[in-house]
């Protein structure tokens, strides 16, 4: 589980993406990336969500069946997106968006970051 040892540096920050990519691969290209343990994975009626972290990284990776419903969860969320990573860290990777643009297929909307 994620525990940052200095958690008044942990930065929280949200992207969203309109894409194809399927939920298993997109988790399992973060796994590879930050060696991260299995995503703990569930489901609701029209999304699939799931969360795995390190000592460094905890990651909350969701992927709606449409594309109307994840823009309802934040308030800065742009609409027609059917998937919402949020990622929290003490110090971002400098891989992170090219991760997320490679496994999602297109590049991510970084649309809103929260320092701690």
């Amino acid at each position: 589980m994620y525990a940052s040892a200095n958690v008044m540096s942990q930065t929280t920050t949200c992207f969203a993406a309109l894409s194809d990519a399927l939920f298993d691969d997109v988790c399992t290209a973060l796994r590879s990336g930050y060696g991260l343990p299995e995503f703990v994975v569930d489901w609701h009626d029209s999304w699939q969500y799931g969360s795995a972290s390190t000592d460094d990284i905890w990651f909350n990776v969701t992927r709606a069946d449409n594309n109307s419903v994840v823009e309802t969860w934040m308030e800065r969320c742009p609409s027609g997106v059917n998937w919402q990573i949020i990622a929290k860290f003490d110090t971002e990777p400098a891989d992170l968006v090219s991760i997320l643009n490679t496994c999602l297929g297109v590049v991510p909307q970084r649309y809103q970051t929260n320092a701690n």
